[in-house]
């Protein structure tokens, strides 16, 4: 129960607001013990031949409906915190995720980050609204019972021998699936990236006709769940016929412990009856706190794996200055490398761009070029030089208003689950964009011409991740949303690969007038997109091995010379 402690998840407030159900449940609890010692009145009256007192099933049954009235809305009470409170973690989790620095997504599989938030907290769910609850009525119905059984001391040894016994039942039990749930949760978070990359890359998985690979890896997964919820269900099947049996003893030794005093005159018939009453009143809530106790420990690697990401490192993106022309970038010196002690992917790395003017970054894959756009953005921070926008450190800067003012447009080119319409809005703040604008700015980028085809216009459903465009309509579509976003600063990387070359003409025509006002760095390796640049740079091996105009380093730069031809 360490988690209830940690206050990235539990504030004062929940812990406040489970005192009064808690309360609720006490009183619940009293009643139900008044109507086994009411219930001994009539036994004894019966036993001794007195005249029973018929107010005393009034009173019963008044006990019965009150104890019903305060226990239902006491369960009912801390189940919706417990709801609300797992609705609050998975608004947390939201938050973490969406705040988290790109390098823990470039060392963490999305399959497991999503897990979390899908599988982990509804494991979470269930604890919260449904075994805690649980446990807090049953602690509190353990206790009074027991206080009551020791009320009526000479059958009070049977709670000393059994309470022992289920703890020492319970304790290795726990730990063994504690250890259990933590490797289950690991290789379910595996599992669910499993199953997100041969949906969303099913194509790519029939082209390479790997489908019995892909179905080898996932029943190799399947496999391993198993093999650990076998092992969860042995533990399982292990601690419910002992606690039987330890509670079959228990009853057994308080009845013929119970009779023998009753012949002997050290108990009476009702004290007797009222005792048995309320042994198998406890067994109930003693079954449901080992039941619970079992699920706390069967979900702790969930509650850790949860607890894990709350506690990471987060950005602070409305932290710094938010002041900016954007008339100039600066790279001075600038060294990188992903991982501490491996080799720079960035070395000294010195350039200047001001506004109106357009870099073309070109060089063999893997030379570093879009690591330069990840700078900019600021998604990672360098080893060594600075990065200056306006004279100020790139690091001084608020990256809500830094990110707020770069038009990215990626290999990639990501689209959201929504219509054409969601998706060319998508990002763009403290202004509403007509479908006049839309389809005026469409037609810039040849993207109006895919709209007008479609059925249902700029209300058209583009699918899971774009599916229903092809790459071509895709990149067109990119292009206009970042045109619509107006940007300071325009990164472009391989804007124009699956484009046709009448599309591409169209767009580089309209980016030599849209990029007037901006600062244009794009990333290519046509010559027909990067000829028209103020200069160009050519990187190899990280490092900046030319910087001039294309007939510059055409003629003086063999690389470059070479790179173009094969292009």
């Amino acid at each position: 129960m360490k988690f209830l402690k940690d206050k990235s998840i539990f504030d004062k407030s929940i812990k406040f607001k489970m005192v009064l159900p808690i309360f609720l449940g006490i009183i619940g609890v009293l009643f139900s013990l008044l109507v086994p010692l009411n219930f001994k009145k009539i036994i004894d009256s019966i036993s001794q031949g007195i005249n029973i007192d018929f107010k005393v099933f009034l009173i019963i049954f008044v006990l019965i409906l009150l104890q019903l009235f305060f226990q239902i809305f006491s369960d009912y009470w801390l189940q919706k915190i417990g709801i609300s409170t797992v609705g609050e973690i998975r608004l947390k989790i939201i938050s973490k995720v969406l705040s988290l620095r790109k390098s823990y997504f470039d060392s963490n599989l999305s399959g497991d980050v999503s897990s979390i938030l899908v599988n982990d907290a509804s494991a979470l769910s269930y604890l919260l609204s449904t075994t805690i609850p649980s446990i807090i009525n049953s602690v509190i119905s353990v206790v009074l019972i027991t206080l009551m059984l020791f009320y009526l001391r000479n059958l009070s040894i049977v709670i000393i021998v059994l309470f022992p016994i289920m703890f020492l039942i319970y304790l290795p039990i726990g730990r063994i699936l504690s250890k259990v749930s933590l490797e289950y949760q690991d290789e379910l978070g595996k599992f669910n990236h499993y199953s997100q990359f041969i949906t969303t890359e099913n194509n790519f998985i029939k082209t390479a006709a790997t489908e019995k690979l892909e179905y080898k890896k996932g029943q190799k997964n399947v496999l391993n769940l198993m093999s650990i919820g076998i092992r969860q269900a042995k533990v399982f099947a292990i601690t419910t016929p002992l606690f039987y049996t330890v509670t079959i003893f228990g009853a057994l030794l308080t009845i013929t412990y119970g009779i023998y005093l009753v012949q002997h005159n050290f108990l009476t018939l009702g004290s007797f009856v009222a005792y048995i009453t309320l042994f198998i009143q406890i067994l109930n809530p003693l079954s449901a706190i080992g039941d619970s106790f079992s699920h706390i420990r069967g979900i702790d690697g969930a509650t850790k794996r949860i607890f894990s990401i709350l506690n990471e490192d987060e950005e602070d993106i409305m932290l710094g200055n938010s002041n900016l022309e954007f008339s100039e970038l600066n790279f001075k010196s600038v060294d990188f490398t992903y991982n501490t002690g491996e080799k720079n992917i960035l070395n000294d790395v010195t350039f200047k761009c001001d506004v109106g003017k357009t870099i073309s970054i070109v060089g063999p894959s893997g030379s570093g070029k879009t690591t330069i756009f990840s700078l900019i953005e600021q998604f990672y921070t360098i080893d060594g030089g600075k990065i200056y926008i306006d004279g100020q450190d790139i690091s001084s800067i608020s990256l809500n208003h830094l990110r707020s003012n770069i038009g990215y447009v990626s290999q990639q080119y990501p689209l959201i689950l929504g219509t054409i319409r969601d998706n060319l809005v998508y990002g763009i703040k403290n202004k509403v964009i007509s479908d006049n604008e839309l389809i005026r700015v469409s037609k810039l980028t040849n993207f109006f011409e895919v709209i007008d085809k479609l059925p249902e216009g700029l209300n058209t459903f583009v699918g899971d991740k774009g599916v229903l465009l092809s790459e071509g309509q895709k990149q067109r579509l990119s292009v206009t949303r970042v045109l619509l976003l107006n940007p300071k600063i325009l990164l472009l990387d391989e804007i124009t690969s699956a484009l046709d070359s009448y599309s591409e003409k169209v767009i580089q025509n309209t980016l030599e007038g849209f990029g007037k006002d901006k600062i244009t760095i794009m990333i290519a390796h046509r010559l027909s997109t990067v000829k028209n640049s103020d200069f160009i740079i050519f990187l190899e091996n990280g490092k900046i091995t030319g910087i001039g105009n294309h007939e510059e380093l055409y003629s003086k730069h063999d690389c470059i010379n070479h790179l173009f031809r094969i292009n």
